[in-house]
């Protein structure tokens, strides 16, 4: 998807917000009812309603329709005099706190197209009663790394360069995030660069106060993408000290990543050229992202590969025997 298809996709003319009482709110056979409206029930808006009605959400996930319907009308009715706020898109409600402070799709949208041109692409594009989530890449801002003439490290093996944005609900709770973002292009690997300095501490509470904020860490991180590339492209040529496995086992620990996970990893090496380089092992480790695991685990594979990539000097510099740091 480009920059340019993103209103189309998601009908950003769709959206919108209102605050009501619990009391006009509903379940019914044909949908939510709020109020005088009708709208779709989908999987983020039960989620949205165990946030709201303090209920288990993998509780109501189960329930077959006339029971959810049953549990959720019945907390309805008992916080009747309280209110919500409704964000609506695509037609399908998010019933939120009345006091939620969230960027509406439309305003994050509208800062990307500030920042990329119509035609980069979105990678990634998720939207939740829980976060937006975007990943977008320029065609401008690229690598190539050499091929070593196998399937893993083949010929016209480019990577690029873009930001990563990521904004839960209510953006008082936990500020939004950005991130270089890379995406190495023939196998879709993406990984996530966290820099402690783009780390947003937020100064004001209004939206247009978080937008500025997180546009601002933006073009800075798109002035260091030439960089942080030539960086990632640097670590095809430093060698992985020590035992590949023990290696990626001792990488894998310090970043949370599970054992299931680092164990299908280690299973993969291999795959990998001899001698691998820390670049083999980056996009060993974010293949795996790409595969049937959840998105916390994704995140975590993503987040290792940026920083070996942002810091190859100090992954390299482990002991051979231990992986220790040295």
């Amino acid at each position: 998807m480009l920059v340019s298809e993103i209103p189309e996709r998601i009908n950003l003319e769709s959206e919108y917000s209102f605050t009501t009482g619990l009391s006009g709110v509903r379940i019914a056979d044909d949908g939510v009812h709020i109020d005088d409206e009708v709208f779709n029930l989908d999987e983020s808006t039960v989620r949205s309603f165990g946030n709201l009605l303090d209920i288990s959400y993998n509780y109501l996930k189960k329930c077959p329709a006339d029971l959810l319907a049953s549990n959720v009308n019945y907390w309805l009715r008992e916080k009747s005099e309280a209110e919500a706020l409704i964000h609506v898109i695509n037609g399908a409600p998010r019933l939120l706190k009345s006091n939620t402070k969230f960027i509406p799709i439309k305003a994050v949208v509208g800062m990307i197209g500030r920042l990329f041109n119509p035609d980069d692409e979105v990678v990634e594009l998720t939207t939740t009663d829980q976060l937006v989530h975007v990943d977008v890449i320029s065609n401008e801002q690229r690598i190539e790394v050499p091929s070593r003439d196998m399937p893993l490290r083949p010929e016209n093996d480019v990577t690029h360069g873009g930001i990563r944005f990521r904004i839960v609900t209510d953006f008082r709770a936990r500020p939004p995030e950005v991130y270089t973002y890379l995406n190495r292009r023939v196998c879709t690997n993406g990984l996530c660069i966290a820099d402690p300095q783009h780390k947003l501490t937020l100064q004001g509470h209004t939206v247009d106060d978080v937008l500025r904020e997180m546009e601002s860490a933006a073009n800075d991180l798109w002035g260091k993408l030439p960089d942080a590339l030539e960086k990632y492209r640097s670590t095809a040529d430093i060698e992985v000290p020590g035992e590949v496995a023990h290696f990626i086992h001792a990488v894998a620990e310090e970043h949370g990543v599970g054992f299931r996970v680092t164990s299908e990893a280690i299973n993969r090496v291999g795959e990998l050229p001899t001698p691998p380089s820390l670049y083999d092992v980056i996009n060993l480790l974010t293949s795996i992202a790409n595969e049937d695991v959840t998105y916390k685990t994704r995140e975590s594979l993503q987040f290792l590969g940026g920083s070996i990539a942002s810091k190859p000097e100090a992954y390299s510099h482990r002991c051979t025997s231990c992986q220790q740091l040295l």
